[in-house]
């Protein structure tokens, strides 16, 4: 998570936004939160939730099956980039450079 505080602070007041989405559901948002402060994460953690019939909100909808997984998004949702396991720090600048180029 620390390669996504450096591009979340790289790309401060671009066209970019750092959300990471926390599958670990609502019975620890605050020991995320907490994880975060400690950490000195500043972008935006989501903590994803299961819906009535016990689907992720947003992990099921993105097809997210591994954890981490990168996801790129356009604007409107739409995936550019998938990237399932971890993400070295090039890797991520690579990615991210070359859409923010675009």
């Amino acid at each position: 998570m620390a390669n996504l505080q450096k591009a979340h602070d790289r790309y401060a007041g671009r066209d970019v936004t750092v959300v990471a989405v926390a599958v670990d559901g609502e019975p620890l948002r605050k020991t995320i939160g907490g994880f975060a402060r400690q950490e000195g994460y500043t972008f935006k953690i989501l903590v994803d939730e299961l819906d009535a019939m016990g689907i992720w909100k947003v992990a099921d909808a993105y097809g997210v099956a591994v954890t981490p997984t990168l996801l790129l998004l356009g604007k409107g949702g739409t995936v550019l980039l998938r990237k399932g396991g971890k993400v070295r720090e090039d890797e991520l600048e690579k990615a991210v450079s070359s859409l923010v180029k675009q």
